[in-house]
């Protein structure tokens, strides 16, 4: 974290993802740029939620997303209950 961010109350998020958010062209050089920065009560509100960077395209930079419950199950199964069957009509 960058020096200074603690005494101003800033807080990182968890990471994942790529482990770079910048690289030079050459791919010599790489680096962590790119960052949400977040307050101690709102890590309180959203304990779930992470940062992660995203695969670049034509920029030098990747992108980043913030996800706010980092467990995606898609949407929910239909339940069947048997109870249903039992109803008649």
């Amino acid at each position: 974290m960058p020096l200074g961010l603690g005494r101003r109350g800033g807080v990182e998020l968890g990471w994942s993802g790529r482990k770079f958010t910048w690289y030079r062209g050459d791919g010599v050089a790489m680096s962590r740029l790119d960052r949400f920065l977040i307050t101690e009560e709102w890590s309180l509100s959203f304990p779930n939620c992470i940062q992660t960077a995203l695969p670049r395209t034509l920029s030098d930079h990747c992108p980043i997303t913030l996800c706010i419950d980092e467990q995606n199950w898609g949407p929910r199964p239909l339940r069947m209950l048997k109870v249903w069957t039992d109803i008649p009509g």
